[in-house]
C-alpha cells in the first residue's frame, strides 16, 4: 500500500492532488484547514477506493469524518494537526507512520499565512509561512521510503 500524505487538502490544489491520488491500494493522509471541506474531499477519495487519514486542528470534527467514511466502507482514523505547529506535524507524521509502517509521498501544499494586506507583512510574518512547510519537510524526511526509480 502507498502512503501518501497531502497537507492543504480542502480546496485547490490540495483537493485536486488527493482525488488524483485517490485509489484502492493508496492510504491518504489528509489535513485541511476547513474541516467541512476536508470531509467532503476524504469521503470523495474514499468512494475511489483509498483509505484516509483525516488529520485537523479540531480531533472531535475529525472523528465525526471519521464516522462517516467508515459509513462508506473506508478504513480511516484521525489525527489532529496545526501545520503552523512542529510538536503537531510531528507527532502527526509519527502517528501515521505508526498506523501505517511507511510514509512514501508528501504533498507539503499548507503553509501556516497571516491574512490581511500583503503590503503590511512583515519579515516575521513571511517566516512563519515558511516556516511551518519546513517543519513538515524535514521532520517526514527520516520516514519516506526509498522507492526504486522507474525511469
Amino acid at each position: 500500500m502507498a502512503v501518501v500524505l497531502i497537507t492543504g487538502c480542502s480546496s485547490g490544489i490540495g483537493e485536486a492532488l488527493a482525488r488524483a491520488y485517490a485509489a484502492p491500494g493508496v492510504l491518504l493522509a489528509l489535513t485541511g484547514r476547513d474541516e467541512a471541506r476536508l470531509v467532503r474531499v476524504a469521503e470523495a477519495c474514499a468512494k475511489a477506493g483509498a483509505r484516509v487519514v483525516v488529520a485537523a486542528r479540531n480531533v472531535e470534527k475529525s472523528r465525526g469524518a471519521v464516522k462517516q467514511l467508515k459509513a462508506l466502507g473506508s478504513d480511516a482514523f484521525a489525527i489532529t494537526v496545526d501545520v503552523a505547529n512542529e510538536q503537531s506535524v510531528k507527532a502527526m507524521i509519527d502517528e501515521t507512520v505508526s498506523r501505517c509502517s511507511r510514509l512514501d509521498i508528501l504533498i507539503n501544499n499548507a503553509g501556516a499565512n497571516k491574512r490581511g494586506d500583503f503590503f503590511a507583512l512583515t519579515d516575521a510574518d513571511w517566516e512563519a509561512g515558511f516556516r511551518s512547510e519546513e517543519h513538515t519537510s524535514e521532520l517526514q524526511s527520516p520516514y519516506v521510503s526509498r522507492m526504486p526509480s522507474s525511469a
